[in-house]
């Protein structure tokens, strides 16, 4: 492994130098390699930053680095892959300051052609196919994140050499050849408006060994997949515990304030976000979930979300009788009454969406949800699962364990489902892979979330239970979950001014 390592360090340094800066005041990051093999050294290099701050880099689940900027605003890590990690993408999350820059990288058995990826903060991102080549080279690049309609045009170095239009979808992908009057060192630079992206390229007199036909661009592979396919995995949302009712004192007209009734701020990041689906995961509107209410608070600021919401009622939606007025605002959307529980798919994955307001609609073995959500699984023998209620099965918060959903969890496990979303608790807390007796168990177990950060405001946590892994209660945010075919990728988005995060990647038990 040592020439490995040393020859992707070395190339590296040469990334990191040769690194265009970004615009003022926008930080961004570049990942080269973008597809690496375990055990190999991947080089982060980073710019506009506060100058002399320190951060961390966290890559995936495993444990953050630290990270320091220069006095010019610019930082360097080598990150070293695990020989024995798993394939597949991973998240590169970098905070430094009030900056925070989010990209990925893909893990692969097979060695590829050096690739690069450009991000900046604002959430453009460019993945160039290639970092070097021969003169008459084609190199696939392509984007994500940038305004739809917008028009990319390419320099290589001073010299334009192609241009792209933004999809509906916010991404682009171009191939472009390598003219002969290219320099032995330059930049491939894509610029759509203000924004601006550069990434080294470097000539080479031989083609690399590894490199496929010049014709032929760079597709998904079983041994790894591109990190920008063509084809996207779909992003879902989830956040519960939301909209502060008109009448709180923090409602302060909807502003709220630092630590309350924050709903409009993290609307505000979904909005932002490129989303197949929000999953609100109860406890919407306070205090009752009157219709009034939440046509006042939660319209104008989730509201907005309507479109892609797939919601689940909280207890204070039961504040009203029957959790009227949580079915009359959303309709058709919150699932046959009374009990609002139904399914749907995305992409490759089936989700379920429960009620775990159990002295309303019963929740327990044998009870008409119970035996629904089997039928339901029976239904839909799918790789990969997601189920989600408000009450958590598991919890190290304030209101803690919710026995009363046990009988839910245990018909998910035996069927083998993957993921389960929860509120209700007013924190963050990620649980590793567990039982229905909350033993630990990373082939077959559950993995929970409680995401009750999405406005209301946060309460402390008691003591720690078994499994829990993550925990926050001051980030207001959603959790946001990119559905591969075959797994899935996790990473809590908090407001604007706050800096924690929690990223990570896992299969389905198939």
């Amino acid at each position: 492994m040592g020439s490995l390592r040393t020859g992707a360090l070395c190339f590296g340094l040469v990334v990191a130098m040769l690194i265009a800066p970004a615009p003022a005041g926008a930080a961004s990051i570049t990942i080269a390699p973008a597809t690496a093999q375990p055990g190999s050294v991947v080089r982060l290099a980073g710019s506009g930053f506060a100058a002399g701050a320190t951060g961390v880099v966290a890559v995936g689940s495993a444990r953050p680095l630290v990270v320091s900027s220069d006095r010019d605003g610019r930082l360097r890590r080598a990150l070293t892959m695990p020989a024995g990690a798993r394939t597949g993408r991973r998240a590169v999350v970098v905070v430094v300051g009030d900056d925070r820059v989010t990209g990925a990288l893909s893990l692969a058995r097979r060695a590829r052609p050096l690739s690069a990826l450009g991000v900046l903060a604002t959430g453009e991102q460019v993945l160039l196919s290639r970092t070097r080549g021969t003169v008459g080279v084609r190199l696939r690049v392509r984007g994500r994140g940038f305004v739809p309609g917008a028009r990319v045009t390419m320099q290589l170095g001073a010299r334009a050499f192609g241009s792209a239009r933004v999809d509906v979808a916010g991404r682009f992908s171009t191939l472009v050849r390598v003219p002969r009057s290219t320099p032995r060192r330059t930049f491939v630079i894509a610029r759509a408006g203000s924004v601006r992206l550069a990434l080294s390229f470097r000539v080479t007199r031989t083609a690399p060994a590894a490199a496929p036909s010049p014709s032929a661009p760079l597709t998904p592979t079983a041994s790894g997949p591109d990190l920008m396919p063509s084809v996207a995995a779909p992003v879902i949302a989830a956040a519960g515990d939301i909209a502060c009712a008109p009448g709180d004192s923090d409602y302060q007209g909807g502003s709220g304030t630092a630590t309350a009734c924050r709903h409009g701020a993290v609307s505000d990041l979904l909005l932002t976000t490129p989303l197949a689906a929000v999953l609100p995961l109860g406890d919407l509107q306070y205090e009752k979930g009157g219709l009034d209410h939440f046509r006042a608070s939660y319209a104008p600021t989730w509201g907005r979300l309507d479109a892609i919401a797939r919601p689940v009622p909280g207890n204070h939606e039961y504040g009203t009788a029957d959790a009227a007025g949580y079915f009359t605002y959303f309709g058709a959307v919150a699932g046959p009454g009374p009990g609002g529980y139904y399914s749907y798919d995305i992409g490759a994955w089936h989700l379920i969406a429960l009620n775990s307001n159990c002295g309303a609609v019963s929740c327990g073995a044998g009870s008409p949800q119970e035996r629904w959500l089997r039928a339901d699984l029976a239904a839909h023998p799918v790789p990969c699962t997601l189920a989600y209620w408000h009450h958590p099965r598991f919890s190290s918060g304030d209101h803690g364990d919710s026995a009363a959903t046990a009988a839910l969890w245990q018909a998910l496990f035996e069927a083998g489902a993957d993921v389960v979303l929860n509120g209700h608790d007013h924190d963050y807390e990620r649980f590793a892979p567990q039982t229905p007796d909350a033993t630990s168990d990373p082939t077959r177990g559950i993995r929970e979330f409680v995401v009750g950060t999405g406005g209301k405001g946060h309460r402390p946590f008691r003591a720690s239970r078994p499994n829990s892994e993550v925990r926050d209660a001051k980030a207001f945010g959603a959790l946001l979950l990119t559905l591969r075919p075959g797994g899935y990728d996790w990473r809590f988005a908090a407001v604007p001014g706050q800096a924690f995060t929690d990223v990570g990647a896992q299969d389905c038990h198939g």
